[in-house]
C-alpha cells in the first residue's frame, strides 16, 4: 500500500515539474513573438547583433522544443500544447527570416 502511494506522489511530481516546463516554454514563446513584434515596428532596432541574439534564443528553444519526451502520464492536451509550441516556433522562424531580409541582414 505504501509503495503505490509514493508512486503516486512520483507521479504527481512528474506533472508538476512537466508543467511548469511547458509553462516556462510557452512564455519563452511569447516573450520571442514579442521581440519580433518590435522588431517588426521598430525597424532601427534590427542590427546583426540583435539578429544574432534572437537566432540563438530561438536555436535554444527550437532544441527543447522538438527535444521534448512526453511523460507516460501526460495527456492529450500536451501532446497538442507540444504540437502547438513546435508550430509557434516554426512561425517564428518564417518570421525572423522575414525580418532579417527586410533589413538585409
Amino acid at each position: 500500500m505504501a509503495q503505490s502511494l509514493d508512486c503516486n506522489e512520483l507521479v504527481c511530481c512528474v506533472d508538476d515539474a512537466w508543467r511548469v516546463f511547458m509553462d516556462g516554454l510557452e512564455n519563452s514563446i511569447k516573450m520571442l513573438d514579442e521581440k519580433l513584434t518590435e522588431a517588426e515596428q521598430m525597424s532601427n532596432q534590427v542590427t546583426g547583433e540583435w539578429a544574432a541574439a534572437i537566432e540563438h534564443v530561438m536555436d535554444d528553444l527550437a532544441n527543447f522544443v522538438f527535444s521534448i519526451s512526453e511523460p507516460r502520464s501526460s495527456s492529450q492536451a500536451y501532446s497538442q500544447r507540444i504540437k502547438d509550441l513546435r508550430h509557434r516556433l516554426h512561425e517564428h522562424y518564417v518570421r525572423f527570416k522575414s525580418i532579417k531580409e527586410a533589413k538585409g541582414l
